[in-house]
């Protein structure tokens, strides 16, 4: 940017030279930075000082025969001539001039010159100097440059800016302020607030003479009209000072604080709001910091430990907690700051009576606009009941599973002293007794058969009248009974010292009493209804186990006398179909525990929400599957046996397999296993029992998936030979021994291996797969090697069917 400067003068500045200046002149030029010339009307420079080319790199005989304006820039050689020209013609004597002048480098350098006009010589009528500005015209620039910056800033702060001397008269205002005052720039300079006749302008100037009398800076807040609207302003007023220090005018800067002061109002209406709606919560609600200090509790907060806000105010919410937990909250305090994420959790908390409640919190770490951390919103409840509530469920979960461990100790063995044993041990544990004994019904008389606990010596074997005693009124009313004050019961028969209650359940299997089992204890309140529950449950899986003891004693005890009667007796297989219906029926036991767990749980009055109770769900389920299955076999094996079959239906064995396959699919997917079938592309047809021939199939392939572990492979195959259909079920699961093969097909048989140790059966399924298959005029298929698999499999003799007159038509495959 270029700055033109033009001075007309009747006194000569500088040393108006003839000739090349004199030696100590040259000097002195030299040493001020000047370079001398001489040029002709026409601008051609006849003369010039050497130190020309010092400073523009252009020697003195490069310089002399040429015009200046052929060094000047473009711009710029215009104003040059004009200006020589303009000062020869009006005989102006001393002018100054600005330029820019191309170096021999090509570079440009801005220079001042000084020319004065010598009248006696017409012919080189222009003499002066010149001198290099160039760092003076770059700072000017920046200057000019900063100066349009400051104002642009000042113009769109947004801010009332003006600016007054030391009486207090204007000598600046930007265009925000000319609009509140309602005046231009030039009706206010050199006016001061009280020249200027406004409302309210005295105190202005009296506050602006307060800040140029002390100094200092001052801040006032003040409501004001605005284009017209009522508006508040912050108005800042501060001292201007000169380099030495001397206060030279103020600074007076008005800032708009509408907005900030209705979101003022807004915030402490809805913190009003806020309070109110704290204050009514039943949640308690507080605030702390991050050394746990809390700095605000609601009134709900104040009642849970019974104290004021006064006194919880400033203190650590930690001093209500127990001192073992503070570690670790202090960690989760730490990192909730660390990752912004708030915490949920539960903790016990000390009452005002010093017991020990439970609370359930939510911490919400608070930042602000810069994201530092200021202060943690914390907001709670009271869940005490619902944690001991917890804790009830979860004792009532463990007294399952210890039941459910009784119930596979009862199962385990069908001796009946390993029963009782078992049977009273749990009882006694599971209701934490001090006494217990077991009754069984003999002769309408209960015969002490177990005691555990400080009984009268000799006590086991003896018989109790059903009219005597609590252990006699339960067997009589069959109903189970909880006597919490023993004493106060007058059918009460003391055997065990000092004792205070008495639980007593009947045993009853099938909806016949086999006996008794009570518990006795010294403490007053240890026996609850809860545990009664309990106990009425255990009961009635030991008369269970005790009456499917009994039955398998009395079976046992009726086979050996079979088996030595079986050449003298000619009703034998009368007496077996008897036995097996005995069994079918008493097999049906299991149910007494599905009713026993289905009882409880439809006794809760909450929802089932424990996983693990899902898993006595399953208990039951298996139980009835179980019942079904032995039923079934029992009373198919009793129907072929019988001979009640029809074997005149066409049944088509390719749907058959199909089925079949589709029916044992599911139990295959949950064991991983891969169940294939390979059928013809035709249907094969046999003649049978539509009901039993299905039951074969199925019974093969679910013995399959049974004994192949998970992951394994099973094949279902249907194909013909000649006039035989043949299916198999090929697996590669355990196998069978070729020593345990002799007796695969009899009944009740199964192979004891310690792979299938756990597996469940009846060992009917195979003998009731040969009977059928043999009755149909077929023939079962078996082979088997121990670790690598088995296949089994049979074949039925082939038939044809066609259609005629919409009826079937069959035909032997032979012909």
């Amino acid at each position: 940017m270029g700055r033109k400067q033009q001075h007309h003068s009747n006194s000569t500045q500088g040393v108006p030279l003839r000739e090349h200046p004199q030696p100590h002149y040259q000097r002195l030029l030299e040493s001020a930075g000047y370079v001398w010339f001489r040029a002709a009307c026409d601008g051609v420079v006849t003369d010039i000082d050497a130190t020309a080319e010092h400073l523009f790199g252009w020697s003195r005989d490069e310089f002399v025969g040429r015009t200046l304006c052929e060094m000047v820039h473009s711009d710029w050689q215009s104003r040059v001539h004009i200006f020589y020209l303009n000062q020869l013609e009006e005989n102006i004597p001393e002018t100054t001039f600005e330029f820019p002048i191309r170096t021999a480098s090509g570079q440009y350098r801005w220079v001042e010159q000084i020319v004065h006009l010598n009248p006696e010589d017409p012919t080189v009528p222009f003499e002066g100097i010149i001198r290099d500005i160039t760092r003076r015209h770059q700072a000017t620039e920046r200057l000019d440059v900063m100066s349009h910056v400051s104002w642009s800033l000042i113009e769109q702060s947004g801010n009332l800016i003006a600016v007054t001397d030391t009486e207090g008269r204007y000598v600046f205002a930007n265009s925000d302020y000319l609009d509140w005052l309602g005046c231009s720039l030039q009706d206010i300079l050199g006016k001061s607030d009280l020249e200027l006749g406004m409302v309210g302008m005295p105190r202005f100037h009296a506050l602006t003479m307060q800040v140029m009398t002390s100094g200092a800076m001052r801040i006032i807040e003040e409501n004001l009209h605005y284009k017209g609207l009522p508006r508040s302003f912050t108005i800042i007023k501060h001292p201007m000072r000169s380099p030495a220090g001397l206060v030279t005018g103020a600074v007076t800067i008005m800032r708009d604080i509408s907005a900030r002061k209705q979101a003022e109002d807004a915030l402490r209406q809805s913190e009003e709001r806020y309070r109110i709606i704290v204050e009514q919560q039943k949640e308690l609600i507080s605030r702390w910091t991050s050394d746990t200090r809390l700095t605000f509790v609601n009134d709900a907060y104040c009642r849970a430990f019974g104290q004021t806000r006064e006194q919880l105010i400033g203190t650590s919410y930690l001093d209500l907690v127990p001192p073992e937990l503070h570690a670790q909250m202090h960690q989760q305090i730490e990192e909730s700051i660390r990752s912004r994420v708030p915490i949920h959790y539960e903790h016990p908390v000390i009452a005002p009576d010093g017991e020990l409640h439970w609370q359930e919190w939510t911490d919400v770490p608070i930042f602000d606009a810069q994201g530092n951390f200021v202060e943690f919103q914390s907001s709670g409840r009271d869940v005490t009941r619902r944690r001991l509530a917890e804790i009830d469920r979860s004792d009532y979960i463990q007294r399952l599973e210890v039941i459910q461990q009784v119930d596979i100790e009862l199962t385990r063995s069908l001796d009946i002293d390993y029963v009782l044993d078992i049977a009273l041990s749990a009882a006694v544990s599971i209701s934490r007794a001090d006494a217990g004994a077991i009754h069984l019904l003999e002769n309408d008389q209960l015969r002490v058969a177990r005691v555990i606990g400080d009984y009268p010596d000799g006590l086991v074997g003896t018989v109790i009248p059903l009219t005597t005693g609590l252990i006699g009124r339960a067997a009589r009313r069959k109903e189970a009974e909880l006597v919490f004050d023993v004493m106060s019961d007058p059918d009460y028969v003391p055997n065990v010292a000092h004792i205070q209650a008495q639980m007593t359940m009947p045993l009853i299997a099938q909806d016949r009493l086999i006996g008794t089992i009570n518990v006795q204890t010294s403490e007053p309140g240890r026996f609850t209804p809860q545990m009664f529950d309990f106990l009425k449950l255990l009961a009635a899986r030991i008369a269970s186990a005790l009456d499917n003891a009994r039955l398998h004693r009395t079976t046992e005890s009726q086979l050996a006398e079979l088996q030595s009667l079986y050449q003298q007796v000619s009703n034998l297989e009368q007496l077996k179909t008897q036995m097996i219906r005995i069994a079918a029926h008493d097999l049906r036991n299991p149910l007494g525990v599905i009713n026993g767990y289905l009882q409880l749980i439809r006794g809760e009055q909450e929802p089932v929400s424990d996983p693990r109770l899902l898993d006595y769900v399953d208990i039951m389920k298996d139980s009835v599957t179980r019942i079904d299955k032995i039923t079934r076999d029992i009373l198919t094996l009793e129907r072929v046996s019988a001979g009640r079959t029809s074997m005149d239906e066409d049944i088509d064995m390719t749907k058959l397999a199909l089925d079949a396959v589709q029916t044992s699919r599911i139990q295959a997917t949950r064991k991983s296993q891969d169940l294939q079938v390979e059928l013809p592309p035709k249907a094969v047809y046999v003649r049978g029992d539509r009901f039993l021939l299905p039951e074969t199939a199925v019974n093969l392939i679910n013995n399959a998936i049974k004994y192949t572990p998970d992951g394994g492979r099973i094949i279902v195959r249907l194909w013909t030979e000649g006039d035989q259909v043949i299916f198999t079920v090929e697996d590669n699961g355990v196998g069978i021994p070729e020593d345990r093969q002799v007796g695969l097909f009899q009944p009740f048989y199964r192979v004891q291996l310690k792979e299938t140790r756990a597996i469940k059966g009846t060992g009917l399924g195979l003998h009731l797969v040969r009977t059928i298959i043999e009755q149909h005029g077929g023939h079962v298929r078996f082979q088997s090697s121990y670790g690598q698999g088995s296949t089994f499999g049979f074949d039925l003799p082939r038939v044809t069917v066609a259609a005629s007159n919409g009826r079937s038509r069959r035909r032997a495959a032979h012909g």
